[in-house]
């Protein structure tokens, strides 16, 4: 779940060292102290993780992950990740 691991502080550690253990992420941005917001609209700076998810070797499934989804939220945010 990238929000808890932003959230814990180890976000860069998360995606590498468990690279190749990775099958499925729980994608949503985060709105300190701990909301779940869309792509794009909080703190995590997708610029630099997007390439990481896209390098992890096992990586099957993202699952866009937010409390209160609007159609749109959700349409934009997987454009965010698709880019």
């Amino acid at each position: 779940d990238l929000m808890h691991a932003n959230v814990s502080g180890f976000l860069d550690e998360f995606s590498q060292s468990l690279a190749a253990d990775i099958l499925n992420i729980h994608a949503s941005d985060l709105l300190p102290p701990v909301e779940r917001v869309p792509i794009g609209k909080g703190v995590i700076d997708w610029n630099h993780l997007v390439p990481r998810l896209q390098a992890l070797p096992n990586l099957r499934q993202m699952t866009v992950e937010l409390r209160n989804p609007q159609p749109d939220e959700l349409i934009r945010s997987i454009e965010l990740l698709s880019a």
